[in-house]
């Protein structure tokens, strides 16, 4: 690829990493999709995304895509599976997983589409399967814990996606004792997984009781 001859004195102006982050920012503001243009636009980028492929030196940019508020984009971006297969034969790393929880953090009300949640929310069940060994990699926090929660829904079925999901994440911490892990701070965000996963299967509660009015979540696109 052709690259631009830059003058001696105006090199000191613009470094790589500038250069490379205007790239992103002109990217990511189309990627936004305000008008018609920018979502026509935004669907074809994607689909070259897909063609190139997700890997250990892309997904940081990948990830910022699960963002985008366009359902269009959204289902070209994850609907085939690839970025999903793609992320799951990653090597699991604390960057990876924090990137996870970050985007749950910033999800609300309405903000979020299913197909956006499932694949993150995946990418942690395979984490934490084995919860010693995914809290070795990146050691949740209580208020993480409620990021995967808020988003348990009473009003539908335990088997309905994404329900089960975080269900099965839930368990899978819960079923540690003091035989499996001395680590207190393991300890107590699985002893929070339980109750949270009691207060789910209990019709007597809401899930009010147990995460916070802030972070619930009564509604997914």
């Amino acid at each position: 690829m052709m690259k631009l001859q830059l003058k001696e004195n105006l090199k000191d102006s613009w470094d790589n990493a500038l250069v490379q982050k205007l790239h992103t920012d002109i990217a990511l503001e189309f990627l936004k999709c305000e008008d018609d243009h920018a979502v026509k636009a935004s669907v074809e980028f994607v689909k070259f995304l897909n063609h190139k492929g997700l890997d250990n030196q892309n997904y940081p940019f990948y990830m910022q895509l699960f963002l985008l508020k366009n359902e269009a984009v959204i289902h070209t971006f994850l609907s085939d599976g690839k970025v999903l297969n793609s992320l799951k034969n990653l090597k699991r790393n604390q960057y990876l997983i924090g990137l996870c929880f970050d985007l749950l953090k910033q999800f609300s009300l309405g903000s979020v589409y299913e197909k956006t949640l499932e694949t993150i929310l995946l990418i942690l069940n395979l984490n934490y399967r084995d919860a010693v060994s995914g809290f070795r990699i990146y050691p949740l926090s209580l208020n993480e814990l409620n990021y995967i929660s808020k988003f348990l829904d009473k009003n539908k079925p335990q088997a309905s996606k994404i329900n089960r999901i975080i269900l099965d994440i839930l368990a899978d911490m819960g079923d540690l004792t003091t035989k499996d892990t001395t680590e207190p701070a393991l300890l107590e965000v699985c002893a929070r997984a339980n109750k949270i996963r009691n207060v789910f299967f209990d019709n007597r509660t809401s899930m009010a009781g147990i995460i916070p009015d802030s972070m619930l979540v009564n509604r997914i696109k």
